[in-house]
């Protein structure tokens, strides 16, 4: 298992190499996928070519750093051998990203759900776990909260210093969508922002500014939170419910909202911070590019997303069989996305 792990480890640098060397000059012919995925995604996309590099066929794919919205903005940027084929997100492709496809000669794409993920926070093992709910948060890391029918400054001094994902977290959407504006709409301050602005994007926009304080941390990426929360014992972070899974030996999840996060609770949707997965398939690349149709062929094998698949080891919460059925029907039908 060693060895097998080392030569995975080595195709992949080489990969990233090869990408870097493909990315300078002008375009060429490929003979390699070229995968967008944030690093909370990195492990399913990774996971898969790896498998498919193995079969013999084709080349391992090069997975590149790139979560929504860089991501799915990179995937749009064009079409031929100089862009992204294939794109992860963690939510739906937006209307202006569509757009922005559509500008750059990007007409065509399929759209694949693939399973489930969540935001979970998390403590060290050692911490005491606090009562958390989405409302207590929003209010010790908002910019602005509601006071008296008005707005104000945040001063409030949290008791635990929060970890949350930065911009350039790839599930930073997730957390400002099903957290932030979420919270700003139950307490009150999204009607208030509204009396004043009736742009309703300006509106979230405000909803999802978090506050610059000593205690309220910007992260990255999932490693970096454990890292702060191994010597913070009074941290509290958010990751992914797959980054927990492959470090539960070293971190400790937090009921939200009274509801622990699990399998279950992620799948069925009760757990509050549950998102579907997406990938996005460019299909002018197909032909172009060897690979494409049988590297989606593979991910959408009952061995890899199904609810025994190797994907589970990287903490992907399978969907339901008939969810599964037809989200592989569509795939290899390559049915074109439609907004």
């Amino acid at each position: 298992m060693g060895s097998l792990l080392r030569i995975d480890i080595i195709s992949v640098a080489v990969a990233c190499v090869a990408f870097a060397a493909a990315s300078v000059g002008p375009a060429e012919a490929r003979d390699q996928l070229w995968i967008a995925a944030s690093p909370s995604d990195q492990s399913f996309a990774k996971a898969v070519s790896v498998q498919f590099g193995r079969a013999g066929r084709f080349k391992t794919p090069i997975v590149k750093d790139g979560g929504p919205p860089a991501g799915l903005m990179s995937f749009c940027r064009g079409v031929g051998p100089d862009n992204f084929d294939i794109a992860f997100s963690s939510r739906r492709i937006a209307s202006s990203e569509v757009e922005l496809c559509n500008k750059n000669g990007v007409k065509d794409i399929t759209q694949v759900q693939f399973g489930y993920d969540a935001l979970v926070f998390v403590t060290n093992k050692a911490s005491q776990t606090p009562a958390l709910s989405r409302t207590a948060v929003y209010l010790a890391i908002a910019r602005d909260v509601p006071d008296k029918g008005t707005l104000a400054s945040n001063t409030s001094k949290p008791a635990n210093t929060l970890y949350i994902p930065s911009a350039n977290h790839g599930a930073r959407d997730v957390f400002d969508e099903m957290l932030m504006v979420s919270s700003c709409t139950s307490t009150g301050a999204y009607a208030i922002i509204q009396k004043t602005n009736p742009d309703k994007s300006k509106v979230a926009a405000q909803c999802r500014a978090a506050r610059q304080a000593a205690n309220v941390v910007n992260m990255d990426s999932d490693s970096g939170t454990l890292a702060r929360l191994q010597s913070d014992p009074k941290g509290v972070g958010v990751v992914t419910w797959s980054f927990y899974t492959n470090n539960d030996d070293k971190l400790k999840v937090v009921a939200l909202d009274g509801v622990v996060p699990s399998k279950a609770t992620v799948a069925s949707g009760t757990f509050p911070i549950a998102y579907p997965l997406y990938l996005y398939v460019k299909k002018a690349q197909i032909g172009q590019i060897p690979g494409i149709k049988e590297w989606i062929a593979e991910f959408t094998s009952e061995n890899a997303f199904g609810p025994d698949g190797y994907l589970g080891d990287s903490g992907l919460v399978s969907m339901p069989d008939a969810q599964r059925r037809q989200s592989r029907a569509d795939a290899q039908a390559l049915v074109s996305y439609k907004p």
